[in-house]
């Protein structure tokens, strides 16, 4: 597993998906200060990307909120509840969670 932090740096404002993950980002850096954070990592053989990951901690974060506080249709949000449902099952028998 490739956990080099150039590969998956906390993202500036301008970068990040979202405000709420940006938000996020900021908080783990003051609590966890110069401890390896990797944003956006994805998990080896599956097609789940978590939004933050600390290897060395064995913890990963996941912002949920408006689907990261932007606008979406109701049959949107529907397949996107059902797409993290299904993430967080794989992800759980995988031990990740």
């Amino acid at each position: 597993m490739d956990i080099r932090p150039e590969r998956y740096p906390i993202r500036s404002r301008e970068q990040s998906k979202s405000h709420g993950q940006y938000m996020l980002g900021r908080l783990l850096r003051s609590i966890y200060g110069q401890a390896l954070i990797l944003e956006e990592f994805p998990i080896p053989d599956e097609r789940l990307v978590l939004d933050f990951y600390m290897p060395h901690h064995n913890l990963a974060f996941e912002y949920q909120g408006r689907q990261h506080d932007s606008s979406i249709s109701s049959s949107m949000r529907t397949k996107l509840a059902f797409k993290d449902h299904k993430q967080e099952t794989h992800a759980r028998k995988r031990g990740v969670f």
